[in-house]
């Protein structure tokens, strides 16, 4: 088929525009049935009551710190009155469990300087770029204590204190010795703590945590994610003052334990999937030793796997192999078994096995146990591809800026993070870049996508634009504890160390990340795909596009870029691209998608990603009132653009409330035309995610507003997400009379024979002017596109028609759909 110049809805003149968008809602939101609610509070009840949790230990002993006594340090003198001590009487804090979050924005914070980096504070005039703004920075105090009786430990026994997560900064106590000081960054930490037990009095042990966090509008350059405050007057430029519920969590965010263990233990166990093959899949558990003695140790491990989920049973297989460990010393030992026909983890049967580790000393006894749930799954790259399970498989879904109204940014509610699987699942996504932007580590997002059945591209390291000064000492110690803590859920197929940082600052600090933080990664799993950053490849499309040797082709510059930037070809490598395309100067989408196309070539596996639009939410009273009372259309501390500005870019005009269908056509256009521009290309873009699910607070690219009701861009995209996807105009929005209607289908499953396709064109009556039908369609599988057929438009005089596209199986069942509009010129 002939391929034309696309016309998109960006190049129609103003007046063209605003008619199409008008006709677009109106045609659209019939065609999809569209509804304000898709997955109701009984769903998301009885998901979260199916949910199961890996047993206890036999062995070692493992406490549970659930309860604990908090307060907000108003004046920060909890330290002069020692809050920590045993002395102090704290009944009168408030009663709490973890996790545990609390909220609270200091008045009159501190100039700390100015930033200069991107999308950030006043604008300023002498400089395009950098932007330059005041850092605004405050801090606020709470401190939570626990009182617990203990035996005295035995001597050949240890105690650690684990927390999974304590944003942001934490000092520790035991028995009134500081254990922890200054602990900064939000990731799992350990501490020993035999000694400090040993001098307990009257078996009471006291732990007392002090926690704080920084409340500042640049929190990425403390160590933090998208905890923005200080983003409403009088701290915001003069020019684009932005409209922003500030944000500033602090607490034990995730589980906190006391275990008492042998001093010879496992310290962790990782089951990964390496190869599944017929009729059996090859495993490898890697059991990591720590020998706390001054002897050697000599015994066995043991490894019981049973079925776990949906059904439990028994024992099914047996593993066991002697180890040792040096004194005061690691070992790691590798162990392979094969499992026979195994249950495969996919997204579609959450299948898991339940692995019970057994450490045993020589004479046999069980001296350390551990559980982990784990599934079969391989998650591989080859060529231009994904492969799940040996599968060829295209990730697609969302980078999902968790954030949910007025909920803690650090440990979310388990009704929001279901009510949020469940829409993306609904809606045909399989996969997410998430929880990224707010940086948190609640491993439950993981564990219910386990259980759910859905894909996570891991994005808890957070680290975007201008970075704290120490990110990578930090790093060493905090991807280490990231990867461990999650590497055995099998929904987590792919590893991202961050978002876009340092971008366009640095460039040698930038570029040396990427290497050190793939290296961290790789050493702690080598089993899943890891992305260095998000938009890892900006620059690597620049260097290509620009290179010296302008008269070389795009596959010969690439091979020169890539000889001189080997870190592009690292082994685990997946190839990243950010766009967003309301970001000036505004361009025809097109442009960008096949500018990576032709640039990068699918020479391997390449995702695009974190494209949106803004969507305005319908202004229904239950929005409103959600909003403080107030409709709200204003710049936000995510998107640092004058809103003024950006309307006139895209509608010609400012926009009201009265607005909201067309707005929200035209983002439904924008993500359907990038999604379908990346499907017409399966051998050069591997995954895509689009941003975002929820809208967050003003930043409203997402789907669903802060409320929970959908916007006509979650049902649009809903079609554009499923294996089969139908287009005739590509993007295009005018014809000429002596044109076509050129049909392809993108499909992602397998092939399918003697299907139906009937087109039919209306007019802005929705009276029918041409309908086709055409038998025995064949249509290739496996992640590929064909070309279908052709449909004369000669005789449609000028105006804007609407075509709808029905697929059907040669029984007449409905596979797939699809509608588009049209000028004829």
């Amino acid at each position: 088929m002939n391929k034309r110049e696309i016309v998109e809805l960006i190049e129609l003149d103003i007046k063209k525009r605003w008619e199409y968008l008008k006709r677009y809602y109106e045609v659209t939101s019939k065609f999809y049935d569209t509804r304000e609610v898709v997955v109701s509070i009984e769903e998301i009840r009885e998901s979260i009551k199916k949910f199961k949790e890996k047993p206890y230990p036999r062995v070692r002993k493992e406490v549970e710190l659930k309860e604990w006594s908090f307060i907000f340090d108003r004046n920060n003198d909890g330290l002069r009155n020692e809050f920590y001590s045993f002395n102090y009487d704290e009944s009168s804090w408030e009663r709490i469990i973890i996790p545990h979050s609390y909220r609270h924005i200091p008045e009159n914070p501190v100039r700390f300087g100015k930033f200069a980096g991107m999308l950030y504070g006043e604008p300023n005039p002498e400089h395009a770029n950098p932007v330059q703004g005041n850092i605004w920075k405050s801090e606020y105090y709470t401190w939570y204590k626990k009182r617990i009786s203990m035996e005295k430990v035995d001597e050949d026994k240890l105690v650690y204190l684990n927390f999974g997560s304590i944003n942001l900064l934490s000092d520790v106590w035991v028995n009134e010795s500081p254990v922890m000081i200054d602990h900064l960054g939000l990731f799992p930490f350990k501490i020993e703590i035999t000694e400090e037990i040993a001098s307990t009095k009257n078996k009471e042990v006291v732990i007392a945590v002090k926690v704080s966090n920084i409340v500042t509008n640049t929190p990425f350059f403390f160590y933090n994610g998208f905890q923005y405050s200080y983003c409403n007057p009088p701290y915001t430029g003069s020019i684009s003052n932005k409209d922003w519920w500030d944000e500033a969590w602090s607490g034990i965010a995730d589980d906190a334990t006391l275990l008492i263990l042998n001093r010879n233990h496992i310290e962790d166990a990782f089951i990964c999937t390496d190869d599944i093959a017929t009729g059996g899949a090859y495993l490898k558990c890697k059991v990591k030793l720590r020998n706390n003695t001054w002897t050697r140790f000599n015994g066995k491990i043991k490894i019981e796997v049973s079925k776990w989920l949906p059904e439990e049973s028994g024992i099914l297989q047996l593993i066991d192999e002697g180890v040792f460990c040096l004194p005061m010393n690691e070992n790691e030992i590798e162990l392979y078994f094969k499992m026979e026909n195994p249950e495969l983890w996919t997204i579609e049967r959450t299948n898991m096995y339940l692995a019970h580790i057994i450490l045993q000393n020589e004479k046999g006894k069980a001296i350390d146990d551990m559980y982990e749930t784990f599934g079969v799954r391989t998650i591989t790259m080859k060529g231009s591809h994904f492969y799940l399970n040996n599968k060829k498989i295209v990730p697609r879904g969302t980078h999902n800026a968790i954030s949910y109204l007025r909920e803690s940014e650090i440990c979310p509610s388990d009704e929001s993070i279901v009510k949020d699987i469940l829409l993306h699942k609904k809606i045909g996504a399989t996969c997410s870049r998430w929880p990224s932007d707010i940086k948190m580590h609640y491993k439950k997002i993981a564990q219910y996508c386990d259980q759910l059945g859905y894909m996570l591209v891991w994005t808890g390291f957070f680290e975007v634009w201008m970075v704290h000064p120490e990110l990578e000492l930090y790093a060493v110690r905090d991807a280490k504890a990231m990867i461990r803590s999650l590497r055995n859920c099998p929904s987590i197929i792919m590893w991202e160390m961050g978002d876009e940082p340092l971008m366009l600052v640095h460039n040698f600090r930038r570029m040396k990340w990427y290497e050190h933080i793939y290296n961290l990664v790789k050493d702690e799993d080598r089993s899943r795909p890891i992305v260095p950053a998000g938009c890892f490849c900006l620059e690597l499309v620049e260097r290509i596009l620009n290179h010296k040797e302008r008269n070389l082709s795009n596959k010969e510059k690439r091979k020169k870029v890539l000889e001189d930037f080997p870190m592009y070809n690292l082994e685990l490598a997946v190839w990243d691209y950010h766009y967003c395309p309301e970001v000036p100067p505004i361009v025809p989408c097109y442009t960008i998608v096949n500018k990576v196309r032709d640039t990068l070539g699918g020479q391997r596996p390449t995702v695009f990603t974190e494209f949106g639009f803004d969507g305005m939410p319908e202004p229904t009273n239950e929005l409103i009132n959600a909003y403080d009372g107030k409709f709200r259309w204003a710049t936000d501390a995510m998107w640092g653009f004058d809103r003024k500005t950006a309307d006139i870019n895209y509608f010609g005009r400012e926009l009201s409330k009265e607005d909201w269908k067309e707005v929200q056509a035209c983002q439904a256009i924008v993500l359907s035309n990038i999604i379908g521009y990346l499907r017409e290309s399966p051998d050069e873009f591997a995954a895509f995610y689009f941003m975002t699910m929820f809208d967050i607070w003003t930043f409203f690219w997402g789907l669903v507003g802060i409320n929970g009701n959908t916007k006509l861009a979650y049902f649009v995209v809903k079609n554009n997400l499923q294996p089969l996807y139908i287009t005739g105009l590509h993007g295009n929005t005018i014809l000429k009379r002596d044109n076509t209607i050129d049909i392809t289908i993108s499909n992602f499953e397998h092939s399918i024979s003697n299907a139906i396709l009937r087109v039919t064109i209306k007019n802005h009556n929705n009276n029918v002017i041409k309908e086709k039908e055409f038998t025995n369609v064949a249509i290739s599988g496996n992640v590929s596109v064909s070309e279908i057929s052709q449909v004369d438009i000669g005789g449609l005089v000028k105006g804007l028609y609407s075509v709808e596209y029905f697929l059907f199986d040669e029984r007449r069942d409905e596979i797939a759909k699809m509608i588009e509009l049209f000028f004829v010129d």
